[in-house]
């Protein structure tokens, strides 16, 4: 059974904006707990390593060698690329 390309637009978007949402609430959550009363340090980069490290699996993930990234990977790639140098702050302080 196929699926409608529109449908599958649609779904390819949600991927897209569920992996930017997914960095920006990582993003936010270290924010809000590095205050004095906040998370360690090892809990902080765990914090942001993880969305890193499952934004680049799930866009590498589904790409078979001779076809071209579906532009929701595109998306989840550049999202985890800019989330990268957070996660190497945090490992750095």
């Amino acid at each position: 059974m196929r699926v409608p390309a529109s449908e599958r637009a649609f779904w390819d978007f949600l991927r897209g904006v569920g992996g930017v949402l997914l960095a920006a609430g990582a993003v936010v959550l270290l924010v809000r707990k590095s205050g004095q009363h906040g998370w360690g340090d090892p809990a902080r980069v765990a914090l942001v390593f993880v969305p890193a490290a499952v934004l680049y699996l799930l866009a590498l993930g589904e790409r078979a060698p001779a076809r071209r990234a579906q532009p929701w990977q595109s998306v989840l790639v550049v999202t985890a690329t800019l989330l990268t140098p957070v996660v190497l702050f945090e490992f750095l302080h």
